[in-house]
């Protein structure tokens, strides 16, 4: 016998697609119309929002919502979430500059290091780079930024600057180091 999902009784299905994911639910609601309406069952939704966010069934919906799959997204999108991560250096991080494109940041330091680190879609963040500027002779790292597109990054030291070029293996290759005087043009 060939089971027909055609003739699954509604709240049968309704309880089987509380088994899944919130995000495997909305995709299941694309294979047909009867699995679409049924993707936007209420208290589907209600379940979703209680088991994801850890609270009670008792709970009542947002006096602004009027479902429960508005409530949840209005829960995942409009709420901010703050993730933190320690950034491995082992002195004073001193400066933070994000390139313009959001996927990187650059962590300039007391013990004259440089990192590149990535941005991940899940919020951490992972090494891309490093270079220890006091193979140069330099006393510590103290500003950076990106150029527009994001290919070149400029990093101060106390009286030097270095500009490196973003390789397309995503690797920093170091272009030129330039002699400044006697203090930092970026640090003012």
């Amino acid at each position: 016998n060939i089971m027909m999902w055609s003739l699954l009784p509604e709240p049968v299905l309704i309880s089987i697609l509380s088994y899944f994911q919130y995000h495997e639910v909305i995709t299941i609601g694309y294979t047909c119309k009867r699995w679409n309406i049924m993707s936007k069952d209420n208290l589907l939704w209600k379940t979703f929002l209680c088991r994801d966010f850890k609270i009670s069934m008792k709970t009542k919906i947002h006096p602004s919502g009027s479902f429960w799959l508005e409530e949840y997204r209005r829960l995942i999108d409009d709420t901010p979430n703050v993730m933190s991560e320690e950034v491995p250096h082992d002195d004073e991080v001193w400066y933070v500059s994000f390139s313009n494109s959001g996927k990187f940041f650059v962590t300039c330091c007391k013990d004259a290091n440089i990192r590149v680190f990535n941005m991940n879609n899940d919020g951490t963040t992972s090494l891309r780079y490093r270079e220890d500027m006091r193979k140069y002779g330099w006393q510590g790292t103290y500003s950076s930024q990106f150029n527009s597109n994001d290919s070149f990054l400029l990093v101060a030291g106390y009286k030097n600057i270095v500009i490196f070029k973003c390789t397309d293996i995503g690797d920093y290759e170091m272009l030129c180091k330039i002699k400044n005087g006697k203090k930092c043009i970026m640090c003012g």
